[in-house]
């Protein structure tokens, strides 16, 4: 634990019992292994819809996406506005349609409050369920996952859909742990989910699949099995995090790390400058090093 007296708002404030890890290093794989939970394995478009139709407004879900690595046309950064003005005009004329074989996008995975998680094969179905849709739009529905970013702007590029209300486990861990998780680095530098569930539950994630032939017919049975782990482990980390954070006397605003990815751009994203004028123990003690080296690095 550590204590830090700080201001906020021009009063005196003491900030206190931030939450110490389970375990600091990089040796994960030394740790218990993450437990593979029970999970239904959906690759038909009825499936989908009637199991993603249990997700409720007012839910919160872990969240992941696998796809696979596609090469991507080289564009200068008018070429790539240009491009994006189309892609725009051609969701509003309504004459976009996906390209299954060059979509990257191949798995969508979803945990929910009551312990189920659905692995959706999207590659095979070549279909977006409408429940997904709704879900991924839904600003009732809070979707959380380490570097969502990623996940959003992949959602884009493979079928051009938005994702909204979502919460960067990442920057929340950073919050919760804000002595012990990159102090020295700025705000958009994110943990990933093998560190995030090492310093949370002591446990580890594995990562070994994330390259993996997620476009394989029929997907491996241990593809299956590693897809459901992360959205998992990722609704678990986010409740045990608000949990340490209740119990600490730290005061946290959800707009620091919930926002909208909204056509590959995040949208409404607590930026580093306002975090640090309201968060006075992030900004005053733990990122000086930070602050310093960027100080120094601007024309006088």
């Amino acid at each position: 634990m550590g204590s830090i007296l700080s201001r906020f708002h021009g009063r005196p404030v003491a900030v206190a019992s931030f939450t110490a890890p389970l375990y600091v290093g990089t040796d994960y794989e030394c740790l218990p292994p993450y437990p593979t939970p029970s999970f239904l394995y959906i690759d038909t478009l009825v499936d989908a819809e009637e199991n993603l139709r249990q997700v409720q407004p007012g839910a919160v879900v872990g969240f992941d996406l696998e796809w696979v690595d596609k090469p991507h046309e080289k564009l200068k950064p008018a070429a790539k506005k240009t491009k994006l003005a189309q892609e725009i005009q051609q969701l509003t004329s309504g004459s976009f349609s996906i390209d299954w074989d060059a979509a990257a996008v191949c798995l969508a995975q979803i945990a929910t409050e009551d312990n189920k998680v659905f692995v959706i094969n999207l590659h095979i179905m070549r279909a977006i369920p409408s429940e997904f849709i709704r879900i991924c739009e839904s600003r009732e529905i809070l979707k959380v996952a380490p570097g969502i970013s990623n996940d959003g702007r992949a959602l884009w590029d493979s079928f051009r859909q938005n994702l909204l209300n979502v919460a960067s486990l990442g920057l929340f861990a950073k919050l919760v742990y804000p002595e012990h998780i990159f102090p020295q680095l700025s705000y958009a530098v994110e943990p990933g989910l093998q560190l995030i569930a090492a310093y949370t539950l002591g446990q580890y994630v594995s990562k070994k699949e994330q390259k993996s032939q997620w476009d394989a017919i029929p997907l491996p049975d241990n593809l299956k099995q590693y897809a459901a782990v992360d959205p998992h482990a990722s609704l678990k980390l986010y409740k045990t995090l608000q949990s340490h954070l209740s119990e600490s006397n730290v005061y946290v605003d959800q707009e620091w790390f919930h926002f909208d990815i909204k056509q590959r751009s995040c949208v409404h994203v607590g930026t580093e400058n306002p975090w640090k004028a309201q968060c006075p123990w992030w900004a005053n003690v733990t990122s000086e090093g930070f602050i310093s080296r960027t100080s120094a690095s601007r024309p006088v």
